[in-house]
């Protein structure tokens, strides 16, 4: 016991001495993804509710990210973008062949950069919007 009370008064004046002046903005996710054989769900926090969305046959999930309102499932054969605020999934069809090179997901907004195209995800619309 008596250890314990020795290494906490070190500690405590040490955070008294060097209060911590930065404080890191946090980032709230309000989507939540499951991934199941033939479908994903997303879980909307601010609905709070289940969409469900179906994969076509043979179709495999890639990668995943969300944060904020936003969530992107990528697939081998599309991009799918949900929305926690409009409650709604947006599809995109990719082309054969094209190679995801990067995936971001923060706040309402997120990007998918591939090697022939740009998309962005706008969680106030719903909605994928393409750049090429």
């Amino acid at each position: 016991m008596k250890t314990k009370r020795l290494f906490l008064i070190p500690v405590l004046l040490l955070n008294f001495i060097f209060p911590l002046t930065t404080v890191a903005e946090e980032i709230t996710t309000n989507v939540l993804i499951v991934i199941k054989s033939d479908r994903i769900l997303a879980f909307s926090s601010q609905n709070k509710d289940w969409v469900p969305h179906k994969l076509k046959l043979k179709e495999k999930v890639v990668s995943k990210k969300s944060g904020g309102n936003v969530a992107v499932v990528i697939t081998n054969e599309r991009l799918l973008g949900f929305s926690a605020l409009s409650g709604r999934w947006d599809v995109v069809e990719r082309a054969i062949g094209e190679k995801i090179e990067d995936l971001q997901a923060e706040g309402n907004v997120a990007t998918v950069t591939t090697d022939q195209r740009i998309f962005g995800f706008n969680a106030n619309t719903g909605l994928w919007s393409e750049y090429d």
